[in-house]
């Protein structure tokens, strides 16, 4: 959120995170409902503390935040990807392709305008060392060189034949070393802990003594136990994933 305002931007509900994000919620009725009130967590006035302390330290760094989306799977369409794919680790690779290709229209293309250089950094997706294939498909005008890949890092240099180059790096615990990253984590959390309230809030409007539930798998096999009387077929198909 503080990132957001320092940009002049403060959602008041998180229906307008959503839309300032391009965040849209799986379709199922556990996440509808009316918008939940922002901030959560803080008072907006410690926000705006916030937000002017952390607007302060960019200027005098000179780093300015050029954009900031977050792409939501719901359980239906991750269930969709692994049934077509067979893993898992595509539908991460769906949200990839789909950070690539607009970076590459928008952010990018402004870039590669102005002369700038442009360097791509990514949390590294699982266990997975390769990428190469993974950059070649997503962006085939794109010719993928192999600077690196090791156990701690991928790195790749893309060049296409109108002279545009773009760098990629994969990086174990990036968020430790790149705040772009650090701050992809927190923005893609925080949108998941408040789709997670709307999900308690719906079924514990069904039955109050339902225990709240994060999601993780320990916790959501106890809810899925305990709220068994209230779950549908359909609604077991649509929100429990398939690995």
């Amino acid at each position: 959120m503080s990132w957001l305002c320092a940009a002049g931007q403060r959602p008041k509900t998180d229906a307008e995170l959503h839309t300032l994000l391009g965040a849209a919620l799986d379709p199922h009725a556990c996440y509808g409902g009316e918008a939940l009130a922002l901030p959560v967590a803080q008072s907006a006035d410690m926000l705006g503390i916030a937000a002017n302390q952390l607007a302060g330290a960019m200027m005098a760094a000179g780093v300015r935040p050029a954009a900031l989306a977050c792409r939501v799977v719901g359980e239906q369409e991750f269930n969709g990807v692994v049934k077509d794919e067979g893993s898992k680790a595509q539908a991460t690779i769906l949200g990839l392709r789909e950070h690539l290709t607009r970076l590459v229209r928008r952010e990018a293309a402004s870039a590669w305008a102005q002369g700038a250089s442009v360097w791509v950094v990514c949390d590294r997706l699982g266990g997975r060392t390769s990428y190469a294939a993974v950059l070649a498909a997503i962006l085939p005008e794109f010719g993928v060189s192999i600077v690196e890949q090791t156990e701690a890092r991928s790195i790749y240099v893309l060049k296409d034949g109108r002279g545009r180059e773009m760098g990629v790096t994969f990086k174990v615990e990036g968020e430790k070393s790149q705040l772009p990253v650090a701050l992809a984590s927190m923005t893609a959390k925080y949108v998941r802990e408040l789709a997670m309230a709307r999900f308690n809030r719906h079924w514990r409007g069904l039955d109050a003594s339902l225990k709240p539930t994060a999601g993780y798998a320990q916790d959501a096999r106890r809810w899925l136990a305990d709220a068994k009387t209230l779950l549908t077929r359909e609604d077991r198909q649509a929100l429990v994933g398939r690995a």
